[in-house]
Parts: C-alpha cells; structure tokens; sequence
C-alpha cells in the first residue's frame, strides 16, 4: 500500500511468473500479492545466509544479487543473479536448508518481492493454490535451475556431473496435469542436488561493488550541484 500501482505493476512486469499469473489466473495473482511484500535493501545487505531454513521467497525486480558459497571477508561471488528471477524456492520445495548466501551486489541498492510459500500448502493440496499457478511456479523455479546449468556445463566442465543432468528426462505425459506437478517436483529435487555440487566446483571470480564507487558518484553530484547553485 505504501507503492503507487503503477510502481507496483512495473515491478510485477518484471517477473515472468507474476507476469504469466497476472495474465492467466488473475484471481490467484490477487491472492498471493496478499503473501506478499516488497523489500527494499541496501548495497552490500545480505537477503539469504546459506544453511537457514525459510518459508519466503524472493523475485528480483531490481538491481544485482551476489551468490557466495560462504560470506567470510574478501571472498568473490560464485555468481549474479539479475531482475526476474525468483530464488529461495528451491530449498523450500525440497525442504532443505539455503545452499547460498545472497547478498547485494549492486551500489544502488536492490529490491525485491517476497513471498510466503505457506500459502501454497503441501504439493496435493489445492484449496487455496490451485493446481495451475503451482505448475507456472514449478516451471519457472526449474526453467531458471536448467538455465544456470547449462551455463555450468560450458564454463565448468564437469563429466561426472553433466552424465547426471543428461540422466533427467523430459515430461512424456500430459501437461497441466497432477502428473506434470508430480514430475516438475521430482526433477527440483533432482536439480538442487546438481546445483549444489556445481556450484562447490566454481572458482569465486565475481567482484563485489567497491564502495568507493559511492563517494565518487556523491562526489560528483555535489559538485554538479555547486556548479549551479
């Protein structure tokens, strides 16, 4: 309530499974904005620590996430992510503890959605989420998984670890169906084992903002300002 609508619907905008549910199942779309808020963070404001256990989880619409294997001083990010994605609903559909810790990596802070999974219930039970916004959940959770690996499999090669995402299968059965809800859970499970192991063989090699970066661009506004006051 604290965002005008037209704030609000940009961000939705840049999520494509809020997009798809505002579009498709507008009437669940309403029900988990009801689930859900806006975070804003800071730059260098951690959102995730690696090895807790939430029921939230977050869709980027603004600014840089880092991913670190672990958070000690100096360390290099295993990654980014960028707006649209969701993160953190992996390790609740398996039920295991966050395997990154995230932070911000962007200098002008980042915002996100967060979203109480609770409402979904467990994997069967459909009376307040109904079966098709799991299925654009689950989708979208395992599209952004595969993605990541595949880029894994190009920039850290890892036999042993291709053979094992080459093994899952692609959906035979109908679609939007339970059968569809049932495989898409099963293949999460299967990709947050991939994931993590992957992600233990990155060399850290992103660097974070330099806060220095900050006073520069202060800097440089105050003397703008001074130049025409």
């Amino acid at each position: 309530n604290e965002y005008v609508q037209e704030t609000v619907d940009f961000y939705v905008r840049q999520i494509p499974f809020f997009a798809a549910l505002a579009t498709q199942v507008p009437q669940q779309f309403k029900l988990l904005m009801q689930h859900t808020w806006i975070l804003e963070l800071e730059p260098g404001e951690i959102l995730i620590e690696k090895g807790t256990v939430g029921h939230v989880f977050y869709s980027l619409v603004h600014g840089q996430l880092a991913l670190f294997q672990h958070r000690r001083p100096g360390d290099k990010a295993i990654g980014e992510l960028f707006p649209g994605q969701i993160l953190g609903a992996l390790s609740i559909i398996n039920q295991i503890p966050r395997t990154a810790t995230v932070m911000v990596s962007s200098v002008e802070g980042a915002t996100v959605f967060c979203t109480d999974y609770d409402v979904f219930g467990e994997l069967y039970d459909f009376s307040v989420v109904s079966l098709e916004t799991k299925l654009l959940m689950f989708r979208d959770v395992v599209h952004h998984i595969l993605k990541t690996l595949r880029v894994y499999e190009v920039e850290v090669p890892d036999e042993a670890l291709s053979g094992e995402l080459a093994t899952l299968m692609a959906f035979g059965g109908k679609p939007e169906t339970l059968e569809e809800l049932e495989y898409l859970a099963e293949l999460a499970t299967g990709l947050a084992w991939l994931l993590d192991h992957w992600n233990a063989r990155i060399t850290p090699a992103v660097p974070l903002f330099d806060e220095s970066l900050i006073e520069k661009q202060l800097t440089e506004l105050m003397n703008i300002s001074s130049r025409h006051g």
